[in-house]
C-alpha cells in the first residue's frame, strides 16, 4: 500500500524532477567524458603525425635489407622507450604487417588501408580511427606516413597512439582534476536548481491547495467561496474559470429557487382562484337540487346564470394558464406576417365598446393618418392588445378614459394603451407582470380578473423581440407600451 505521503502531487513532481536531474547529470557527464576523450584522441593523432614522418627516414634504409624485421623491431623498441604508449608497425603497400614493436602474438597480420589512405588524403585534418592489430578494440586512434624509395611506395609507418600498455584513457579522465572539478560544479548546479525548482513548486502547490480548499468549501454549500487571483498564469486562469463557474452555478441556483417559489405561488394562486368559483358553483347546484321545485323561476334562472358565469371564469382561467405555460416553455412561436396595425386596433376597440359603455368609460383611439404595415404574428398581437385594453377597463373608474394610440418611430411603430385610473404604487410596478399578481386584489377579484393577462401580454411582446413597458402615477393613470417593426424598414424615413 502506497503511503499517503507519496500520493501528494508535490512529492510526485519532486520525484520526477529528481529523476530528471539525475538523467541530465548522467547524460552531461557521459557527453563531457566522451567529448574529452575524442578531443584527446584527435589531438594525439595530430601531434604524432610529425613523428610518423620522421620515422619514415629512419625506417627507409632498413627496408629490403637482410634482417629487416629484427632491425626494425629494435628501432621501434628504442622509440617506445621514450613513449611506452605507442605501438609501431611497418606495413607493406598492401597492408601486410612486416615489422612491429609488439612482442606478443597479433590478432591479425594485415591492416585495412582504407582509413590510412583517407587519413593521408585529408592531410591529417580529419579525425579517423583505424584497425588495432592487437585486437583489443575494433578501432583505435592512429597516425601514419608513407615510405617511398626513388618515388615508389615501399610501405607505411603505422602508429597506434594508445597501445596495450597505456593506462586506460577513461581512468585517466576520471582521475583528471579538471573533470572532477567540473563534476562537482555540475553537482552543485543540479542541487541548487533542485532547491529552486522545489521552492517554485511549493508556491504552485500552495495555489492549488488554496483552490482545493475553495472548491471543497463551495461543495459543502458555501456559495460565496471564491479564489483570489493575483497574476495571469495558467493556474490563475483556472481560478478565474472556477469563479466564473461558481457565479453561473449560483445564478442557476437562484433561478431554481425563484422558479420553485413561483411554482409554489402558482399552485397556491391556482388553488385559490379555482376554489372560489368551484365552491360557488357547487353551492348553487346543491341549492337547485334541494329547492329546485320550490324556487321561483326568476331566482332559479339567476342561479343558473351565476353557475354559467362561474364556469366561464373557470374556462377562461384554465385557457390562460395553458396559454402562459406554452409561451414560457417556448412552445408558441410568432409567425410574422404584414398587416395593418391601425385596422387591428380599430377592430379590437370596437369589440370592447360594449364593455366600456357598461362601465361608463370612454374608450378612444389616436391613430395617425397613415401607418405602414407592421410585421408580426397578428393573432398573438391581437391577444396582447385585448389583455391590455381589458386590464385598463377593469382599473378605470366611471367617467374615466382609456386611449389606444399609435405613433411611428423610425423603423418601428409604438403602441400605447393609457388609462386614467388610480395608477400603480411604485412598490408594485416591478410585479405587475408576475403571474396572478394584482395591485388591487379585492377589486380585481370582484371584476373577475385572473392576474394572468399582463403576464401573457409580456411574454407575447418578448417573443417579438421587445419588452412591455409600464409607466404609472398614483391617482393619474397608467400607460403600457411596446414597439412593433415595420414590414419594410428600409422604406422608413
Amino acid at each position: 500500500m502506497i503511503p499517503r505521503f507519496f500520493k501528494s502531487l508535490y512529492w510526485k513532481i519532486s520525484a520526477l524532477l529528481l529523476c530528471l536531474f539525475l538523467v541530465i547529470g548522467a547524460v552531461y557527464v557521459y557527453v563531457t567524458v566522451f567529448t574529452a576523450e575524442m578531443f584527446l584522441q584527435e589531438t594525439a593523432q595530430q601531434i604524432y603525425q610529425p613523428l610518423a614522418h620522421r620515422l619514415t627516414a629512419e625506417i627507409e634504409p632498413h627496408v629490403g635489407q637482410p634482417g629487416e624485421r629484427d632491425s626494425l623491431h629494435q628501432l621501434f623498441l628504442r622509440v617506445r622507450s621514450y613513449n611506452p604508449g605507442l605501438e609501431l608497425y611497418f606495413l607493406s603497400p598492401s597492408g601486410e604487417i612486416l615489422a612491429t614493436s609488439v612482442d606478443h602474438r597479433l590478432a591479425f597480420n594485415t591492416v585495412q588501408l582504407e582509413p590510412v589512405k583517407h587519413f593521408l588524403a585529408s592531410k591529417s585534418e580529419d579525425f579517423i580511427l583505424g584497425a588495432d592489430p592487437c585486437g583489443l578494440v575494433n578501432e583505435k586512434v592512429f597516425s601514419a606516413a608513407p615510405i617511398t624509395r626513388g618515388g615508389e611506395l615501399v610501405g607505411y609507418v603505422y602508429l597506434i597512439v594508445h597501445g596495450r600498455e597505456y593506462d586506460s584513457l577513461d581512468q585517466m579522465l576520471f582521475d583528471s582534476y579538471i573533470l572532477r572539478l567540473g563534476a562537482r560544479s555540475l553537482l552543485v548546479t543540479l542541487v541548487a536548481a533542485g532547491f529552486v525548482a522545489l521552492f517554485v513548486l511549493a508556491l504552485l502547490m500552495k495555489k492549488l491547495r488554496t483552490m482545493t480548499a475553495a472548491v471543497k468549501s463551495f461543495e459543502k454549500g458555501n456559495f460565496d467561496s471564491r479564489i483570489a487571483v493575483s497574476s495571469n498564469d495558467e493556474v490563475d486562469e483556472l481560478a478565474l474559470a472556477f469563479n466564473s463557474m461558481a457565479e453561473t452555478i449560483v445564478h442557476h441556483v437562484d433561478r431554481l429557487k425563484e422558479a420553485d417559489r413561483q411554482r409554489r405561488e402558482l399552485v397556491a394562486n391556482i388553488s385559490h382562484d379555482l376554489k372560489t368559483p368551484i365552491t360557488s358553483i357547487q353551492g348553487y347546484i346543491e341549492t337547485l337540487q334541494l329547492k329546485g321545485s320550490s324556487l321561483p323561476e326568476e331566482e332559479r334562472s339567476r342561479y343558473l346564470q351565476i353557475i354559467i358565469a362561474g364556469t366561464e371564469r373557470l374556462r377562461r382561467l384554465v385557457d390562460q394558464i395553458l396559454e402562459l405555460s406554452r409561451l414560457e416553455a417556448g412552445h408558441t412561436h410568432p409567425r410574422p406576417e404584414p398587416f395593418s396595425l391601425s385596422e387591428l386596433v380599430q377592430d379590437i376597440v370596437q369589440k370592447f365598446q360594449p364593455q366600456a359603455e357598461k362601465h361608463r368609460v370612454r374608450l378612444q383611439t389616436l391613430l395617425p393618418d397613415s401607418v405602414p404595415a407592421v410585421s408580426a404574428d397578428i393573432g398573438m398581437i391581437e391577444r396582447a392588445l385585448q389583455n391590455l385594453i381589458d386590464n385598463a377597463l377593469r382599473y378605470t373608474p366611471a367617467d374615466g378614459d382609456v386611449v389606444v394610440q399609435l405613433t411611428r418611430e423610425g423603423k418601428d411603430v409604438l403602441l400605447e394603451v393609457s388609462d386614467t385610473g388610480q395608477g400603480i404604487p411604485p412598490e408594485d410596478l416591478s410585479h405587475v407582470f408576475d403571474r396572478f399578481y394584482r395591485a388591487e386584489k379585492s377589486r380585481s377579484a370582484e371584476l373577475g380578473g385572473t392576474g394572468l393577462g399582463l403576464a401573457i401580454a409580456q411574454r407575447i411582446v418578448e417573443a417579438h423581440g421587445d419588452h412591455l413597458i409600464v409607466r404609472s402615477a398614483v391617482k393619474r393613470g397608467t400607460t403600457f407600451s411596446f414597439h412593433l417593426p415595420l414590414d419594410r424598414p428600409e422604406q422608413a424615413s
